[in-house]
């Protein structure tokens, strides 16, 4: 047998378990658990700013993008949430939120993808777009190279709503913003056995006290993937 999750990331009921049950390569492909001892291997493109335009030819994994345009493209946005010229049928806030969010996005996702999952809670993963877990990164202006380098993604924001105005017991839900950040999954790595007690920082199961216990360590990753 094995725990189902509600909404609220809680174990809501039992399942029984048979030859076909796999719930750890369902969350796996749904990416609805933070598992920090699975950490996902992503491959991205980086956005970078106003770089030299011969040096990234050089890097597949960089899109040179211009700050002046990104700059303009909030201004826009913002004009036209105060003057209310957002298309017909669609939220004002919703609008502006959904496309700040894509404008602002660090990342593109490349033009040959292998496995696009949309992320349903916020996860870490180390972007491994130049092989033996290097990727490219600004430095000082310049273009360098990285090894484990750790990226975090995340659900959208979301809306709180009311079901039904008139009932006695107020009785709310939640609905999306914007978009759910997307990954290009490339493979999964498993960390050694000791993974499993800083595990215990996102089990709804563990005590108040294990969890502030394990929350003075946040540099975990960085322990785990310093260089020898």
């Amino acid at each position: 047998m094995y725990s189902a999750f509600g909404e609220d990331g809680n174990p809501s009921a039992l399942k029984d378990s048979d030859l076909e049950s796999k719930p750890l390569v369902e969350s796996l492909k749904e990416q609805n658990m933070s598992m920090p001892r699975i950490v996902p291997v992503v491959k991205t493109k980086e956005k970078m700013y106003d770089m030299d335009i011969d040096e990234v030819d050089e890097y597949t994994d960089v899109a040179n993008r211009s700050l002046a345009e990104i700059r303009m493209t909030e201004t826009e946005l913002v004009n036209l949430y105060n003057s209310s010229e957002i298309p017909d049928g669609q939220n004002k806030y919703r609008y502006l939120i959904n496309n700040l969010n894509q404008a602002f996005k660090p990342y593109e996702l490349a033009e040959l993808t292998n496995n696009v999952i949309e992320v349903n809670t916020n996860i870490n993963a180390i972007v491994n777009n130049l092989g033996e877990f290097f990727s490219s990164i600004a430095c000082d202006d310049k273009i360098s190279r990285k090894q484990f380098l750790l990226k975090r993604f995340t659900t959208s924001l979301t809306q709180l709503h009311i079901k039904n105005e008139k009932d006695i017991e107020l009785s709310t839900y939640r609905t999306k913003i914007a978009e759910n950040d997307t990954i290009d999954l490339d493979s999964v790595l498993m960390l050694p056995h000791y993974a499993i007690e800083y595990s215990k920082l996102v089990l709804p199961a563990s005590s108040i006290l294990t969890k502030s216990n394990l929350n003075f360590r946040p540099k975990f990753y960085l322990i785990v993937f310093k260089k020898k």
